[in-house]
């Protein structure tokens, strides 16, 4: 049928909806929905592959509503409430927007090989923040803490990767790492230490630096460690 309508078949009952296949640009799809696929009890939205294409022969799942309730995007066996598979490998799969300030937070991959888990959050204001974390325990207690960050490799304790890093934007400089053990490096990724800390330039910035207080231009009594042999170093 070359004409714009609602089709209903026989055997399955698809509804089908018609785009006119002679008038409509090369885009056009032909669309469909039924309540009994692959399994009684499903409902499925199909959509066609090409113009004028059948839906049963022609056509792909686009949203799966199984018969437990569970929904998929791109799968027709999703085993969650919300269930999203997708071929991208760099992007996001699951986006939100705050319309007119540019805001967004994403869900996908962040590299082009594999697939790389990703969180994407951008601010939608000057002095907004990007992306923010906040934890609401179940109790006020010392043995419930507010954020849990949990490193594993197929379940069992890490031996060789870091538990966290964090890095400099652009570069990927890493800034602090947490170790498999709990180490504590910054300026390096593989600390030797409960703190250790790397500078790979000399100079005259200290590495550590204790201060007992700063009130405005006064500050107080202060050690630096800091590499060099000059008499200004302390």
């Amino acid at each position: 049928d070359d004409r714009d309508g609602f089709v209903v078949t026989a055997g399955y009952p698809f509804i089908k909806m018609n785009s006119d296949n002679i008038n409509a640009s090369p885009n056009a799809r032909n669309w469909g929905f039924s309540h009994s696929w692959l399994e009684q009890g499903d409902f499925v939205f199909l959509q066609s592959i090409t113009k004028g294409g059948d839906i049963i022969t022609d056509g792909v799942e686009r949203l799966y509503f199984s018969r437990n309730g569970h929904v998929g995007i791109g799968t027709t066996s999703p085993s969650a409430p919300l269930h999203v598979e997708g071929t991208t490998t760099l992007g996001p799969y699951l986006r939100v927007i705050k319309a007119g300030t540019g805001g967004e937070f994403y869900v996908g991959s962040g590299s082009s090989v594999g697939y790389w888990p990703y969180i994407v959050g951008r601010a939608g204001g000057t002095g907004r923040v990007g992306l923010g974390l906040e934890g609401v325990p179940g109790a006020d207690s010392a043995s419930v803490p507010a954020v849990t960050i949990r490193g594993s490799f197929g379940g069992a304790t890490l031996s060789n990767s870091p538990i966290l890093a964090i890095q400099k934007g652009g570069d990927g400089t890493d800034l602090v790492t947490v170790g498999p053990t709990g180490n504590v490096g910054i300026g390096m990724t593989s600390p030797a230490r409960p703190l250790h800390i790397w500078k790979n330039t000399a100079g005259q910035s200290p590495l550590i630096r204790l201060v007992s207080f700063i009130d405005g231009a006064n500050q107080g009594p202060m050690i630096d460690f800091q590499y060099g042999t000059n008499a200004a170093d302390s």
